[in-house]
């Protein structure tokens, strides 16, 4: 850790939907988080996650699990969380936008799945990490369960330096208002620095295959895109019939 970087502030795991925290449909601070959603989305397709089945870790609302589904109708996609509330609304979002056949719903321990090992073409986590209290282990998940050729996407908050600190938390958090506004501070606070993250990424399976992305002054993570191999092999099998059939097993709770 540098002596630049501002302390981090470890954010307790909370599983359950707290919607008091949320910031209220159609003020600035959803349209924020709605933008941000979407870039996550955007750049798990850069890295190559427009086909196949896709492992998203970390539900949330459900909105970055359906956007992908949504642009990508090569993809089938999973997606698990702790909190059965949240796992619930997202299902019920995935009925009344016909997207129940592509996108499944599942309460799993993050860190602890029952997933085979290399069966994910690709696998997602967007502002999870900072809340969990084993990162390393998290990582680690998502490594066993991605096939080796398959991309990895793990991205979260940036926690800015010492010096930035303040003007940080108020210029990205002036969008939210109230709780919403103070869970936004908390989770920042929570987030990793870039040499924390370069810790973390050379400690856990990960390390050698992946790298380290920064994407302006709000998020950084882990990267690594998917090799074309994987994807002439996806076209010859005919991906998305073949496992559309495996995939019944997640709906029997597999």
């Amino acid at each position: 850790m540098s002596w630049l970087d501002s302390k981090r502030v470890p954010q307790p795991e909370v599983w359950e939907t707290e919607e008091e925290k949320s910031p209220p449909s159609g003020s600035a601070g959803e349209r924020c988080r709605v933008e941000f959603d979407n870039q996550c989305v955007e750049h798990a397709i850069r890295l190559g996650m427009h086909q196949g089945v896709l492992l998203h870790v970390g539900t949330g609302d459900g909105r970055i699990a359906l956007e992908l589904a949504n642009r990508c109708p090569e993809v089938t996609l999973l997606s698990i969380d702790r909190s059965s509330t949240r796992i619930a609304s997202a299902t019920e979002a995935a009925e009344r936008g016909g997207l129940q056949g592509r996108t499944h719903f599942q309460v799993a321990d993050l860190r602890r799945t029952k997933f085979k090992s290399e069966y994910f073409d690709g696998v997602l986590s967007s502002e999870v990490l900072h809340q969990v209290d084993a990162p390393l282990a998290l990582l680690n998940e998502m490594a066993r369960v991605v096939k080796k050729d398959g991309a990895v996407l793990v991205r979260d908050l940036r926690r800015p330096s010492l010096l930035s600190s303040w003007w940080h938390g108020r210029w990205f958090g002036r969008n939210y208002s109230g709780k919403s506004r103070e869970s936004f501070l908390v989770s920042v606070g929570a987030a990793y620095s870039y040499s924390e993250w370069q810790k973390l990424l050379q400690e856990s399976a990960l390390r050698g295959s992946a790298q380290i992305f920064v994407r302006g002054l709000t998020h950084m993570g882990i990267e690594r895109p998917a090799r074309e191999a994987l994807f002439m092999t996806l076209a010859e099998r005919k991906a998305r019939r073949e496992y559309l059939v495996e995939t019944e097993g997640w709906r029997k709770g597999v």
